[in-house]
Order: C-alpha cells, then structure tokens, then sequence
C-alpha cells in the first residue's frame, strides 16, 4: 500500500513538471512591456457564486473585444482573492484596450452589464487594480556555483 502511494505521488509530481516545461515552452513572442493586474477580495463562501458571475462577465468582455486576461485562483495565502492579469506590448495598446474596457459598459448591452456589476457587488468585499511596468534594465541574472 504504501509503496503505491509513493509511486502515485511520483507519478504526479513527474506529470506537473512535464506540463509546467511544456507551457513554457510553448509561449512565443515578447515579454508584455506592461501588466494590468486586477484583483477581487470575493466574500467568504461566495467563491462558487463569483466563479459564475465572472464567466458570464468573460463572455460580456470578449463580446466587446476587450482583450484576453488571464485569471488566477488563490493555491495559498488569501483564499478569497481572485487575480485577473492583462498583458500589452505598450503603454499605448494599454491605453487603447482601457478605453475599449471603460465604454463597453454603455454599448447596446448595457442592462446585462449593469445586472452583471449587481451580482458582482454581492459577492466581493473590494477591489484593487495595479499597472507594472517591465524593465529590462532591472532583469536579474541567475548564476549557479558549480
């Protein structure tokens, strides 16, 4: 019994490191210049009721070309946080994709987004949004000792 425990913890820490190796192996392109990290303090036990309201926001975002993000559950720490992540090659596609976030509230649509906004309003404590800046000038090198 125990030896296959050992085994099938083996097995998935194997499986975890061929998927983490093959994403990142599979990124093309720039580094983004620029992040857009949006997070959400979802109330306690509201997270099930939030993952909904967020994928119909997804469906609303992507309707109105809002560029794509990325979203993160908590693994550890403050289990009740959401991350959203936005990555842009310039301060002006940054700027551009805002604008298009900022209206897209006020196109045809604007009764589902507002019901959507309500929703939200019930399931999270607050928010925060940061802008973070890449700069290669501070990239750090890693050097091993052999």
């Amino acid at each position: 019994m125990r030896k296959s425990s050992i085994l099938s913890i083996a097995l998935c820490f194997a499986l975890s490191g061929s998927v983490q190796a093959a994403a990142q192996s599979t990124f093309h392109g720039p580094q983004p210049k620029v992040l857009w990290i949006f997070r959400e303090d979802v109330k306690p036990t509201r997270g099930a009721a939030h993952q909904k309201v967020e994928h119909r926001f997804a469906q609303f975002w992507e309707k109105a070309q809002v560029q794509p993000f990325l979203a993160l559950d908590a693994l550890s720490g403050n289990a009740n946080e959401v991350v959203f992540i936005s990555g842009y090659n310039s301060f002006e596609s940054f700027e551009k994709d805002l604008q298009t976030f900022m209206t897209a509230p006020g196109r045809p649509n604007k009764a589902g987004y507002e019901a959507l906004a309500r929703q939200e309003a019930d399931l999270v404590n607050g928010t925060r949004s940061t802008v973070a800046i890449y700069r290669d000038d501070l990239r750090a090198t890693l050097a091993i000792a052999s």
